[in-house]
């Protein structure tokens, strides 16, 4: 099988000093940002040997990178100056939940986000250029 190539990218740019629950925790909502507005990067569902099915997941690899939070803001800047598709994760939402969530970002204005997370979805050139000199997540 012939290896696919992917002319988009998936990062997800997790802020150093998290807790694991709270890295878990941001890649899996940012996550799902992607799936639900890019139906596009979602791959057939699976079935097993026992025609089992199974849900389907991303068709192309999710990278995950870490940053400062100094980091984090010059990622935002540079990816919304390429007008790439960008989802956040503010520090307030590890306390809200449902529509709380909706509300923590809605009442800060986008200088003032305290971002712990991002994902940018895009061309894979213009996200790699908003990415560059960031390390991969350990």
């Amino acid at each position: 099988m012939e290896k696919e190539i992917f002319t988009t990218k998936i990062a997800i740019v997790l802020e150093e000093g998290l807790q694991s629950w709270q890295e878990l925790n941001i890649t899996a909502f940012l996550g799902s940002a992607v799936a639900s507005h890019f139906p596009q990067t979602m791959g057939p569902d699976f079935e097993d040997g026992s025609n089992v099915k199974y849900l389907g997941i991303f068709r192309q690899p999710v990278m995950i990178f870490s940053a400062t939070t100094s980091q984090l803001k010059d990622v935002y800047k540079a990816s919304r100056s390429r007008n790439l598709e960008i989802g956040i994760y503010t520090r307030p939402i590890f306390s809200t939940q449902g529509d709380e969530n909706l509300a923590a970002i809605k009442n800060v204005k986008e200088e003032d986000q305290d971002l712990v997370g991002m994902l940018i979805y895009g061309a894979k050139g213009l996200v790699d250029r908003s990415l560059s000199g960031l390390k991969l997540h350990k």
